[in-house]
């Protein structure tokens, strides 16, 4: 009796199981699926390939990408042209250089660490509108950081590719050290009148080294009480600039022909001021009237004072003072002594309070890397006043750098090495330590070297930095401290929780060879700043914006992978993990987890499994966790839901062909709620794609390459068509895998469970009948048997019918494996598959 078997019908397909025995498939299971689709309940040929660049350079394929820049999408493809890796965007321009100011940034070639890349915020390095800058690791080179320059940058071009260097620590020499200055002296100018009372005369006396500026001079008999001076100026002197004043008295008494210094000048004398209109005097000093008022000796025994903002004098027109008085207010100590006062009027006219302490740091404006800082433990008193001359010896005052008060402050710098210079470390950072605070803070910046006509140049030796900022302190940017280290050397790199993470390079000397054991992250929003272990605020409390780093003990680093927030429970939000992004790092044996914003929790990864991965390219992430193959060549999905193997005793008969020397070529990418793996059979490049299905939890298809071998497979966002393209990288082109709607012809192949027969039954499989779209097509229909030899494999191709014969194998019985294959258009559906099968007379097989 002849009976119609059921291949395939609507709904049936369940995706396919390669490794299982095709005489034990569960219902629904096929043997093998390749380029087609089971999503819609029928069978369907997948959409074919379309050309997205063609005609690209190089001879392999090193590296790839797809990643937005300041929104701007952009891919990336890094490949080995003359012996050296260069990477370009889809436009063809080249972010690599060979020569410039950063010299040769094109990259070391190798076949084992491809080239990766991460993108990070440049956020609190300038001080304007931040960038994404693409950083470009190949575990060989130094790092290079591609973007946008920023505003301190003298390169001429707007995009640069810079290659990061390790800025030196600041030599604190001889010639390094900060200094109290003032402005300069307020306008006393000659031209005036003078008027005094009894017992005083009053003049304006020059100041030779200083001219055309004068001191105001008066001769006291020390027997007046009351008696004063009135100075009317030749001008009005604008005093509006001068934040704080100073005040400096010559002074000396004369007994018996005998001159004799006096210290207790500003004892005795008041000093009034008024401006040209209203004629009101204004007192700038008493005695003892104002507790902020400093004294000061110098070096000739004379006094100085030192007091508040000249506003608070109550002048209005500060800008128009005319007239200055001097008050003798008692006649202590002696009566009778005649006594000369030289008065200086300064102004000082600094925003910077006293007694401030300096920290600096050498940086690169177009790398974002910053050294180690200094702090610079020689400060300098100004010389405020020097009268010069070489009889009498020249008088000179300096200033105590009090706390009181404001100032300017020189700080001077030793320059940076021709070596540093000549690898763009162009900035020299400055941090500052006020009165009653711990920590250093960035204040602002100078630069130090510039790039201009083919080669870098020193700026300066030495560095007035308060000229150009004015000292407003980022609390968030502490001065680097000596073990600080920029961007490290590395392969893998990620962005989560405020940091970087870098998979940090073995290190051999003076050069790295590749994947190493240490991974480091940075300080908390410094992506640039790094340093090995977490530093201390005291002996045993962590600072916890601090970087740090850790190593893991016999294993190479080979990804990172951030994925969604840690769940925490309700009692603890106020914990250093709640809300922060978990990070899955895997190894070259294990999977571990990090998460948390404080360096603490940051240094300490957590065991997950002992499933690494020999293959990092092959990690993509979906919504719902992330896939990779792990060094067992089994493919792991790693979610919420916990860690699935999805391929055991499934695809591993795959999986396990896979030639040792492409494994860390194989390739990962999740696109549209599938996960696709690039792989190769045999030979040197990829050729092939297992993919799974998140929506039906099934291997849905092996697809082939129909336009030959790639590298690589990028997911691209398509926001028009609300759809992700999967691209496949070539060694010269790029195509889109599977474009909807597109006309051209895919291998179609499908492998049907086979038929078991037992006992000793001659059993005749007779016609294949498959229902496709209304369409003319080529399809194949083929048999696989065994004949009761047991050799499986035997293959029919013909439409006729295939005679099983048990006879002579003691009746162990036999199967049929039907299957189809051929070429059609992308898009075309099977509906059905029928095959029939008969049992067969004794004699001669029926026609």
């Amino acid at each position: 009796m002849e009976n119609a078997h059921v291949l395939l019908e609507p709904g049936m397909a369940k995706g396919f199981a390669s490794a299982q025995d095709p005489t034990a498939l569960p219902p629904g299971i096929l043997a093998m699926v390749q380029n087609c689709r089971l999503g819609d309940g029928l069978v369907r040929a997948r959409w074919g390939d379309v050309p997205y660049l063609t005609s690209l350079p190089g001879t392999a394929v090193r590296g790839y990408g797809a990643c937005s820049l300041d929104g701007v999408p952009v891919l990336l493809r890094a490949f080995l042209s003359g012996g050296e890796v260069l990477v370009k965007d889809q436009l063809g321009n080249e972010l690599t250089a060979p020569s410039g100011p950063f010299h040769n940034t094109r990259l070391t070639d190798s076949s084992t660490s491809p080239v990766r890349f991460c993108v990070l915020r440049d956020r609190g390095f300038s001080d304007t509108t931040p960038y994404d800058l693409l950083v470009i690791q190949n575990g060989l080179d130094s790092p290079r950081v591609y973007g946008h320059k920023n505003e301190w940058s003298s390169l001429s071009s707007d995009f640069n590719c810079a290659v990061v260097t390790q800025p030196e620590a600041p030599l604190i020499g001889t010639h390094t050290y900060a200094k109290a200055t003032l402005a300069s002296f307020m306008d006393i100018g000659s031209g005036g009148s003078t008027t005094s009372g009894t017992g005083i005369t009053a003049n304006f006396a020059s100041i030779r080294s200083r001219a055309p500026y004068y001191a105001i001079e008066a001769v006291i008999d020390h027997s007046y009480v009351g008696g004063f001076a009135v100075f009317t100026l030749g001008a009005a002197c604008d005093w509006s600039g001068a934040t704080r004043w100073v005040l400096i008295g010559s002074s000396s008494s004369t007994t018996g022909g005998v001159v004799t210094p006096v210290n207790d000048l500003w004892n005795s004398v008041q000093v009034d001021i008024s401006d040209a209109a209203s004629g009101v005097w204004v007192n700038l000093y008493t005695p003892g009237g104002v507790t902020s008022y400093v004294s000061a000796s110098t070096n000739n025994d004379d006094t100085v004072q030192i007091g508040g903002p000249i506003g608070s004098a109550g002048i209005v027109a500060v800008s128009a003072i005319i007239k200055i008085r001097l008050s003798w207010l008692d006649n202590s100590p002696l009566l009778g002594t005649t006594y000369s006062i030289r008065l200086y009027v300064l102004g000082a006219q600094g925003t910077i309070p006293g007694s401030s302490q300096f920290g600096v740091a050498f940086a690169s404006s177009d790398t974002r890397a910053v050294g180690p800082g200094g702090v610079i433990t020689t400060s300098r008193g100004e010389s405020v006043l020097n009268l010069g001359g070489a009889c009498p010896p020249p008088k000179i005052w300096s200033l105590v750098d009090d706390e009181r008060f404001y100032y300017k402050y020189v700080v001077n710098v030793d320059p940076q090495t021709s070596a540093q210079q000549n690898a763009g470390i162009d900035r020299l950072l400055l941090f500052a330590r006020f009165v009653g605070q711990v920590d250093y803070y960035y204040c602002g910046s100078k630069r130090v070297a510039h790039y201009a006509s083919g080669s870098w140049s020193i700026d300066s030796a030495g560095y007035d930095l308060t000229s150009a900022v004015s000292l407003t302190q980022d609390f968030s940017w502490p001065l680097p401290d000596p073990a600080a280290v920029c961007l490290p050397v590395g392969t893998a790199m990620a962005g989560a929780n405020g940091r970087s993470f870098v998979a940090g390079a073995t290190r051999s000397g003076t050069t790295y060879t590749g994947p190493g054991a240490r991974l480091w992250f940075s300080e908390y929003e410094r992506p640039f700043l790094f340093r090995m272990a977490v530093r201390n605020i005291d002996a045993t409390t962590p600072d916890q914006l601090s970087g740090g780093s850790f190593a893991l003990d016999g294993q190479l680093l080979q990804a990172i992978v951030p994925l969604g927030s840690f769940s925490a429970a309700p009692e603890q939000l106020a914990s250093p993990v709640a809300g922060s992004a978990t990070l899955q790092v895997l190894t070259d044996r294990n999977l571990y987890q990090l998460s948390g914003f404080s360096a603490t929790s940051l240094s300490r990864p957590l065991p997950v499994a002992e499933y690494g991965t020999l293959s990092p390219l092959s990690i993509a992430r979906s919504k719902l966790g992330f896939y990779w193959l792990d060094e067992r060549n089994q493919i792991r999905f790693y979610g919420h839901q916990g860690l699935q193997n999805i391929s055991a005793s499934v695809v591993d008969d795959i999986l396990a062909a896979i030639p040792a020397a492409r494994m860390v070529w194989v390739t990962g990418a999740c696109a549209n709620e599938r996960f696709y793996l690039g792989y190769t059979p045999a030979g040197s490049s990829n050729t092939n794609c297992l993919v799974w299905s998140e929506r039906q939890d099934v291997w849905e298809s092996v697809d082939t390459a129909t336009a030959g071998s790639f590298e690589a497979l990028v997911p691209l966002n398509d926001k028009a068509n609300d759809y992700v393209k999967l691209l496949r990288y070539g060694i010269s082109d790029i195509y889109e895998h599977e474009q909807p709607g597109s006309t051209g012809n895919v291998a179609l192949s499908l492998a049907f469970p086979a038929i078991h027969f037992l006992g000793n039954s001659r059993i005749n499989a007779r016609e294949m009948t498959v229902w496709l779209q209304q369409g003319a097509y080529s399809l194949t229909c083929r048999r696989t048997f065994d004949d009761g030899s047991h050799a499986d494999g035997m293959i029919d191709a013909s439409a006729g019918p295939i005679l099983l014969d048990p006879a002579g194998v003691g009746g162990f019985g036999h199967f049929v494996q039907p299957s189809i294959f051929g070429s059609v258009p992308g898009g075309v559906k099977i509906r059905a598959a029928h095959i029939n099968i008969s049992a067969a007379p004794s004699g001669a097989m029926r026609p």
